[in-house]
């Protein structure tokens, strides 16, 4: 009887059979074997190493190098500012109860109170007398003003209304001198009328609540009239304070806008702001008109206004009594130093032994 042939059992060797269950199992390519993949080129890695590495805490020793540098600087403005500002204090408290282990840090701040304080008197003393000197001469100019305008005609009432429109009394006076030659009725070809020489359109758009039509001849028809010498100065000085604003208080121009017209002197003065008679317009008329209001001004000024800035009344007053309560505190702090020095000097501050 023939014995069946034994089939593969499990742990036979796979090579049973010349080998055919290897040479039956298709071999793998090369490209489709398993290969650890790596996460990053080594560029990148090397990068990110770096940054990693070296570069953040080196930014952030920098850093802290700079916080730092910054809280140590702030700590010391502080304690600077505390000694200098509270050393006096400290001084009189010591006086008062002395302290063996008294820092003398104390005593520097306490010298550059001193010093601050002294700065500042001198500083306000230079200014007190700046101040003083400019007022002199302004008072002084003024009084020369106020004797040349003693003469001209219609004076208290071109004060109030130039004072009203903050313009110089002899200023006005100069242009009524050459408009009108103080004269209340005078009336120009143009029509122009009264001492400041106001055209009726011009006047009715500055009195509008007047009832004159200021076209009529003279004399003046009521105390709103264009003819009246108050009105028309009242009216003129107005209109001149807006002209002198638009050119920017610039004088010429707005001498030469209240002859000529302010569109004249726009179309014709230079964009840069000259301030020449070359910049007036063309008219010989209109540049003579300037000249002479110049000239008379200057004749009624006696020289010309310095150019100061003057306090007002409040500050001057503020001025002057720091100026006397800036020394007094300087003196009184060089006494209380001196004081100090004699108690820590004599006698003796002696240190108390711990028990």
């Amino acid at each position: 009887m023939r014995r069946p042939s034994p089939g593969p059992t499990r742990g036979r060797n796979p090579t049973w059979n010349g080998g055919a269950a290897f040479r039956s199992a298709p071999s793998l390519p090369p490209a489709s074997r398993s290969q650890p993949s790596d996460p990053k080129p080594k560029t990148e890695q090397g990068r990110g190493s770096w940054l990693e590495e070296t570069a953040r805490p080196a930014c952030v020793r920098v850093l802290g190098l700079v916080w730092r540098l910054a809280s140590r600087g702030a700590g010391a403005v502080l304690r600077g500012t505390v000694y200098l500002l509270a050393s006096p204090v400290v001084l009189m408290a010591d006086l008062v109860q002395p302290d063996p282990d008294f820092d003398r840090a104390w005593v520097v701040g306490f010298m550059g109170f001193l010093t601050a304080a002294i700065l500042a008197t001198w500083g306000f003393g230079y200014l007190v007398t700046v101040e003083t000197v400019e007022a002199n001469v302004l008072v002084e100019e003024y009084a020369e003003i106020g004797a040349a305008l003693a003469e001209v005609p219609y004076l208290e009432v071109i004060k109030v209304y130039a004072a009203r429109n903050g313009l110089d009394p002899a200023l006005v006076a100069a242009i009524i001198s050459q408009e009108s030659a103080f004269d209340p009725h005078a009336v120009s070809p143009m029509g122009a009328r009264g001492l400041m020489q106001i055209l009726p359109d011009t006047w009715r758009l500055l009195c509008p609540d007047s009832s004159c039509s200021g076209r009529h001849a003279p004399p003046a028809c009521g105390p709103d009239c264009i003819f009246d010498p108050e009105a028309n100065i009242r009216a003129g000085t107005a209109y001149f304070a807006d002209i002198l604003d638009e050119f920017d208080r610039n004088i010429v121009l707005a001498f030469a806008a209240y002859n000529a017209g302010t569109g004249a002197v726009h179309r014709h003065a230079r964009l840069d702001g000259g301030r020449g008679l070359e910049d007036l317009p063309p008219f010989a008329e209109t540049r003579a008109y300037v000249r002479q209001v110049l000239s008379f001004w200057v004749r009624l000024r006696s020289g010309s206004v310095p150019d100061v800035a003057v306090l007002t009344a409040e500050e001057c007053r503020l001025l002057r009594q720091l100026a006397v309560v800036l020394p007094v505190t300087v003196l009184t702090l060089w006494v209380l130093f001196a004081v100090w020095l004699l108690r820590r000097t004599w006698p003796p501050i002696r240190r108390t032994d711990d028990a």
